[in-house]
């Protein structure tokens, strides 16, 4: 019975990992990590896709977020066509490879699943440890001054003859 026990702990999430396609391809694709193989532009350069940081915020083409919920075989039928006006100078003569679109559409069904996350939650955070150290650093800086710039000229000038008070 442990055996059982053992073995589908073991194997049960290798199948389910297994079953699961990588989105990884389709994320280094869209944010032209990887070239893709027609020339044309990666998604990411006018495409902003939530839940991915402010590296995939570009606001040329409409957000992908939207896409939630939409089949990956109806998202990969569209990258095949392109019927987008804007988009269709872009990749006229650059198609996207077969392996591209699948990638491509399992990443944006994926991410678009995720949602956005609270806008500016890690800007705020990020700022705000940025000034902390900003602030640390000033007083481990201000420690070390052992007397004031006063103290300093008073004594220098104790030093010169007649400099006394």
């Amino acid at each position: 019975m442990r055996f059982l026990a053992l073995a589908w702990l073991v194997l049960v999430p290798r199948l389910v990992h297994a079953q699961a396609p990588s989105v990884e391809p389709g994320r280094a694709l869209f944010t032209g990590e990887r070239p893709l193989s027609g020339g044309g532009p990666p998604c990411g350069a006018c495409h902003a896709l939530a839940g991915d940081g402010l590296a995939l915020s570009a606001n040329l083409g409409p957000a992908l977020s939207s896409l939630a919920g939409v089949d990956p075989s109806a998202i990969e039928g569209l990258l095949e066509d392109l019927p987008f006006p804007t988009m269709t100078p872009l990749y006229a003569g650059r198609p996207l490879a077969p392996e591209e679109r699948t990638a491509l559409a399992a990443y944006l069904a994926a991410a678009a699943e995720r949602g956005a996350p609270a806008p500016g939650a890690r800007l705020v955070v990020l700022g705000a440890a940025g000034a902390g150290l900003v602030l640390a650093v000033i007083g481990l800086a201000g420690r070390r001054r052992t007397r004031s710039s006063r103290a300093r000229i008073l004594a220098g000038a104790n030093t010169i003859p007649g400099g006394h008070r």
